[in-house]
């Protein structure tokens, strides 16, 4: 009974933790990938519009 209890906190956390490092990679993107995206729209024409 205690390792399950144990397992469920486990999984719960392992979770949680994924949660947070993705929201910093997405936070990190957003701030740091903002001129790369406004670059490939600029150059979005010259590639057909292709994405």
């Amino acid at each position: 009974m205690v390792h399950r209890v144990f397992f469920i906190a486990l999984k719960c956390f392992s979770s949680f933790f994924f949660f947070v490092v993705v929201v910093c990679f997405a936070c990190q993107y957003t701030f740091l990938g903002r001129s790369l995206a406004r670059m490939d729209m600029c150059h979005m024409p010259l590639k057909g519009g292709a994405p």
